[in-house]
């Protein structure tokens, strides 16, 4: 047997197959990207077949966008607690909660109202309340009501989303902070609803000192949704994305000041929350 011409015949046979398979992918699908999946014409599709081998659903519009942003210094916020007693407690008499010498809080027979950290504030309804959630929307007029005193609704404080939590037997209603048109991940308030009104009230605000270093590009949310699919897919089974949000992702920290990096914020049905890093990419939140 002539095995030069043999291998000749060999390598072209692979080289026309590859070409042919090659084009039909390109022409029926669009190509193969690095990882081995399809690329449909229709990017979402694709995502959505993705995201099905993973158990996860998408009900939530994918941006486009990949903008340049800067990071932002940040600090903790102020917290006027005397201005915070007044709009909760009115007249009414209470016990001042002193630490160092000065007052980190206050006790009343309607509630108790304390200093959780740097720009971190809390209160709770004292007392029997009910255990009875209310409608979404319910809880977030009860919610808007309760916040009319501007001690107790910073600027840049925007409503974000509610959910009946059956575990806790109350509604949850959550407002983010925005600067700049874009909200602040992990700070923000959550507001704690059952058919008695605010049950609980928790803000961990921050003060913007401005940008860090130069602009620089984002990267995409299907992009950084499609790398951390299998994390996700274990954290979030049977998962259902209904937002996908570009802010800046801020933790509580005991620091006079720090830096936030761009994050894209994937909110599930369920409530979860996973944050990403929209530089890096990695997983942010929960760690």
């Amino acid at each position: 047997m002539n095995w030069s011409r043999a291998k000749t015949i060999l390598i072209l046979f692979f080289f026309v197959g590859n070409l042919i398979l090659g084009y039909q992918l390109w022409s029926d699908q669009g190509g193969v990207d690095g990882a081995g999946y399809v690329m449909g014409r229709d990017p979402e599709i694709s995502l959505q077949e993705r995201m099905r081998d993973y158990d996860l659903s998408l009900e939530a519009e994918m941006p486009e966008e990949t903008p340049r942003l800067y990071r932002l210094q940040l600090s903790p916020a102020e917290v006027d607690l005397d201005a915070m007693r007044a709009a909760l407690f009115g007249e009414a008499p209470v016990e001042p909660i002193m630490m160092g010498g000065e007052p980190a809080g206050y006790r009343g027979e309607e509630g108790l109202l304390v200093i959780g950290g740097p720009g971190a504030v809390r209160y709770r309804a004292m007392g029997p309340t009910s255990t009875e959630a209310v409608s979404e929307d319910r809880a977030r007029e009860l919610s808007e009501a309760f916040l009319e005193g501007p001690a107790l609704r910073p600027p840049g404080m925007t409503y974000d989303y509610a959910y009946e939590s059956i575990d806790e037997d109350k509604t949850v209603v959550y407002y983010r902070q925005e600067d700049g048109g874009l909200p602040m991940f992990g700070g923000g308030a959550i507001l704690g609803v059952t058919a008695d009104g605010v049950v609980e009230y928790q803000r961990l605000w921050v003060a913007v000192g401005g940008n860090v270093g130069s602009p620089e590009p984002v990267l995409s949310a299907s992009s950084v949704l499609t790398a951390n699919l299998p994390r996700i897919g274990q954290a979030v089974p049977g998962g259902v994305l209904v937002e996908v949000l570009l802010g800046y992702y801020s933790p509580m920290t005991e620091a006079a000041e720090w830096e936030a990096e761009p994050a894209w914020r994937l909110r599930f049905k369920d409530g979860t929350v996973v944050i990403v890093n929209a530089f890096t990419g990695a997983v942010e939140w929960p760690l």
